[in-house]
């Protein structure tokens, strides 16, 4: 019992639903983490080293996180961006689902009163036959 009347929009409901959604694992989102040379050697229990090499080597160290830190800034920013997107496409396509949902539920009522009627209109006249 198919409606013949349903037109393009009907058929195409989930058009407007924007696809380009990118999914990572966590693992390709985390670099993996190393020791620094800092931590290494003071586990190692090396206390031989001077107090000047020390300050030389830890401000290298400080110098070096700071650049690198520079780049996972830049590389966050950029992933809150795409993360924003994201966040935005997905809001989009819920609201899309549930607008659509909501009108595919008022479209079912009343093709179930509709068929309730002709029930009751077919009881009636199979009565007074």
């Amino acid at each position: 019992m198919t409606n013949n009347n349903t037109t393009k929009e009907e058929a195409d409901l989930y058009d407007d639903l924007d696809m380009n959604i990118k999914v990572t694992s966590e693992e390709e989102e985390k670099p993996p983490m190393k020791p620094s040379p800092m931590t290494r050697r003071a586990s190692s229990g090396s206390s031989s080293l001077s107090s000047s090499n020390a300050a030389m080597r830890v401000n290298r160290t400080v110098s070096r996180r700071a650049s690198m830190s520079s780049m996972d800034e830049d590389g966050l920013r950029a992933r809150i961006r795409e993360l924003e997107e994201e966040n935005s496409t997905l809001k989009r396509n819920i609201s899309t689902l549930y607008r659509t949902a909501r009108e595919e539920i008022k479209r079912k009522d009343a093709q179930i009163a509709a068929l309730q009627e002709n029930e009751l209109d077919s009881g009636f006249s199979k009565r007074s036959d």
